[in-house]
């Protein structure tokens, strides 16, 4: 059971749990003012940003900045009041942290370029000065082409790019219209054996399914909340509803049956537990932001901030403490095509 709802707003994926045994009684409305009281009049979203992004950094897994990370939040919740916090033990192998990183081009005059190396990449021997090489490889068979060539030489493996026409604003909130265009129920797609192979890789699933109430994902910017994904779940949305209504006035409350992708909710859908990430105002996340050296944390806007802290913290407080489960989905399978008779691309 959750004791404080957690408002900060630096920990953008949330767990709602209940202990084996436990009598629960769902949230009272005055306890859902009280998080909106304190969410909305005593936030401490952006300061909190600013100690985990400024102060900290990027957090690769296992890296230093990554512990520093677990060190911050662990001692930030135990502050809190939060009852028997500890980090969780997991194998990941080598971790890996950036010192210092620089690219230009020298010739035929300098220019220094904005680059990021690729995660755990190894260091280089001090400078290296090399003509540069344009080659397109993104298949295996393309490899021969290239074969003898590419020694000594940087090698783009990518086209260069063209400057596009963009047929929308790079900056846009959603409308209810907007909203509505995320309600399309998609038949399934089959991924070969990759449901199979997530849920034979250990006993997790089963042992976490014994307490997970639901696992809530903020994971697409820094936009407002409008809604959530019931990722095809009819039966949750009820539930999902009621959780949002104290929000529907903030333009939260909308409930669609869709599902999205891209974000670590996909996974425990995957393996049959209740997963969900919330509509978000595009803002220019993936027009400009997304993985890239300008997501920081002048990205955020307080008030967006401010209002997703307190949303979420009200989500967690209500699955933690219902009487009632969320309806699970079966459990993934392959399904059945819907045009057996169809022939695939090879190349598609």
């Amino acid at each position: 059971m959750i004791r404080r709802a957690f408002l900060g707003g630096a920990a953008l994926l949330a767990i709602a749990a209940a202990m084996p045994g436990q009598v629960l009684a769902d949230a009272s409305d005055g306890q859902i003012a009280a998080v909106i009281d304190e969410g909305l009049n005593r936030s401490e979203a952006m300061v909190m940003a600013s100690q985990l992004m400024d102060g900290i950094g990027p957090r690769p897994t296992n890296s230093q900045n990554y512990r520093r990370a677990s060190d911050w939040a662990t001692q930030r919740m135990t502050a809190m009041g939060l009852q028997n916090v500890r980090r969780e033990q997991s194998d990941f192998g080598l971790g890996w942290n950036v010192e210092s990183f620089r690219a230009a081009m020298v010739t035929p005059r300098r220019i220094e370029l904005t680059a990021m190396p690729v995660a755990w990449s190894p260091p280089t021997e001090g400078t290296l000065r090399a003509p540069v090489v344009v080659a397109p490889i993104s298949k295996p068979e393309h490899f021969a082409a290239w074969k003898g060539k590419l020694a000594g030489k940087v090698v783009m493996i990518s086209p260069p790019g063209t400057s596009g026409e963009p047929t929308r604003p790079a900056f846009r909130r959603l409308d209810d219209k907007a909203i509505a265009e995320h309600d399309d129920y998609d038949l399934p797609h089959h991924d070969p054996g990759a449901a199979d192979l997530r849920l034979q890789r250990s006993n997790f699933p089963l042992e976490l399914s014994r307490f997970l109430k639901a696992y809530f994902n903020l994971d697409n910017g820094g936009g407002k909340i409008r809604g959530i994904y019931a990722e095809g779940n009819l039966a949750a949305e009820g539930t999902l509803g009621k959780w949002l209504k104290p929000f529907a006035a903030m333009g939260a409350g909308k409930v669609v049956t869709g599902k999205t992708g891209g974000t670590d909710h996909v996974f425990m859908q995957a393996i049959g537990l209740p997963g969900y990430q919330f509509i978000q105002d595009p803002l220019d996340y993936d027009s400009r932001v997304h993985h890239t050296s300008i997501d920081t944390l002048d990205r955020l806007r307080g008030d967006d901030l401010r209002r997703a802290a307190t949303v979420m913290a009200a989500m967690l407080l209500q699955a933690a403490n219902s009487d009632r489960d969320l309806p699970r989905m079966p459990l993934p399978s392959k399904p059945v095509p819907t045009d057996p008779f169809k022939i695939r691309d090879p190349d598609e």
